[in-house]
């Protein structure tokens, strides 16, 4: 990576988004470019490589097997030296599977004060905690029928009143689309 002149200074949250302080990566909030370079608590980072919204931009130097922090947590290691300035994605970071402790919320955060006040669509439960009023559908990947399914299009009171897909017409007792 070669140095580029800098052409503009900002703000790092104009640009990025830093999770936690020690992170090793800010999240791009649009498209970087080199030239620019990017103030936070920790100093003062020159964009060196495109980095695309959405994407990581590296803080610091990570070396080549060091681990890379984001939300506080490793997310990978480093399959090559990153430089500070660097786009963090595929190219340059792979799952870490090295043997480790796993330990479920052991990670407790203190929301910073720029949050409280805040509100979102959701309710109090009996026992003080809060939930949202979200749906998750959640759909199989095949169309290969259950036994109960089956069952439910061959009655006459069923769902498709007998229909079948037919790849299935076999499975299903011969029924076909009307």
């Amino acid at each position: 990576m070669t140095e580029q002149p800098i052409a503009q200074e900002l703000p790092l949250a104009e640009a990025a988004i830093l999770l936690r302080p020690d992170d090793d990566v800010a999240i791009a909030t649009r498209d970087l470019t080199p030239g620019l370079a990017l103030r936070y608590a920790g100093g003062v980072v020159a964009v060196g490589t495109t980095v695309p919204r959405a994407h990581k931009l590296a803080l610091r130097a990570i070396p080549a097997g060091g681990q890379v922090h984001k939300y506080g947590q490793s997310i990978g290691r480093a399959t090559r030296d990153i430089a500070a300035g660097e786009h963090v994605h595929a190219h340059n970071l792979a799952m870490d599977n090295t043997a480790r402790e796993h330990e479920f919320g052991t990670a407790r955060v203190t929301p910073p004060d720029t949050m409280r006040g805040r509100t979102f669509l959701g309710y109090r439960r009996p026992d003080g905690r809060v939930g949202t009023r979200n749906f998750i559908g959640v759909g199989s990947g095949s169309w290969t029928p259950t036994p109960m399914w089956m069952a439910s299009w061959r009655s006459p009171t069923g769902p498709a009143a007998g229909w079948c897909p037919p790849a299935k017409a076999a499975r299903c007792g011969g029924a076909r689309a009307p």
